[in-house]
């Protein structure tokens, strides 16, 4: 459950990009744009293997 749960915030998060994208003129906010719009499809493309709220629940060891 959490795995599509983080799946959908990094796709909302591409989308809101995006959209901010189109109409941003800045070059300083654009260029963050970018970068954050590059680390959300990072994240959908390579999902981390133990999300945060999974950590440390009882029975995992590390």
């Amino acid at each position: 459950m959490p795995t599509r749960y983080n799946k959908f915030v990094h796709e909302e998060n591409v989308r809101r990009f995006e959209k901010r994208l189109e109409t941003e003129t800045d070059l300083g906010q654009r260029t963050l744009l970018r970068e954050l719009l590059a680390e959300e499809w990072k994240q959908l493309r390579h999902p981390l293997e133990a999300p945060d709220d999974e950590a440390g629940k009882p029975g995992q060891t590390e």
